[in-house]
């Protein structure tokens, strides 16, 4: 079993692994937008 720390830290390092995964994903897209310049950076 997993300790409550450990549980929280893992929970957190899935919510940021997904939302790499999501940037990567999104990037194309939010290069072709009329407001990309704000996105990019």
């Amino acid at each position: 079993m997993l300790k409550p720390e450990q549980r929280r830290l893992f929970h957190k390092f899935l919510i940021l692994e997904m939302a790499v995964q999501s940037l990567q994903r999104d990037f194309s897209v939010i290069e072709n937008l009329k407001m990309s310049k704000v996105y990019l950076p």
